[in-house]
């Protein structure tokens, strides 16, 4: 729970911190999130292979994993690209 008058900054933040990270990512995300309300698991499961294989070629996947293998998980930073 915010407190009153914090929701429109903390909002702004939120997106900020949306908009300058993984979009790529992101945008797949957003796929296949959209085939599970289109036919479930099943069409996202269909999806998949496809829709992530723009991501092998960003500089945050392999920034990502580079991270993840030198300090593990939960340190990789996002540039957006």
């Amino acid at each position: 729970m915010l407190p009153a008058g914090q929701l429109s900054e903390q909002a702004t933040r939120f997106a900020e911190r949306l908009a300058n990270g993984p979009t790529v990512a992101h945008g797949v995300t957003k796929q296949i999130t959209a085939a599970v309300r289109r036919g479930g698991a099943g069409e996202a499961d269909r999806i998949t292979g496809e829709a992530i294989g723009p991501l092998f070629e960003t500089d945050d996947l392999r920034n990502a994993v580079e991270s993840f293998l030198a300090e593990g998980p939960g340190k990789a930073t996002f540039e957006g690209k």
